[in-house]
């Protein structure tokens, strides 16, 4: 479960980054927008996906499996 959700949050970076390198495309959600904009975008990606799948894993010994499913809808 945990290396499919890793390989997830990978995937979407790198989704994120060929289809923002597109003339006209810009990220959708505001706060990651905004963050796009003041630091970049790889660091962007870097800094949120990294966040994600550590708190992923810290939370892990402390939910039950479908709250990785709730987590990774959120991402």
């Amino acid at each position: 479960m945990i290396p499919a959700l890793i390989l997830l949050q990978l995937l979407d970076a790198l989704t994120t980054y060929v289809a923002l390198r597109r003339p006209g495309l810009v990220e959708s959600n505001g706060l990651l927008r905004s963050l796009m904009e003041r630091i970049g975008v790889v660091p962007t990606l870097i800094v949120t996906k990294g966040l994600f799948i550590a708190l992923v894993l810290a939370l892990l010994p402390y939910m039950p499996e479908w709250g990785l499913w709730v987590l990774a809808s959120l991402s």
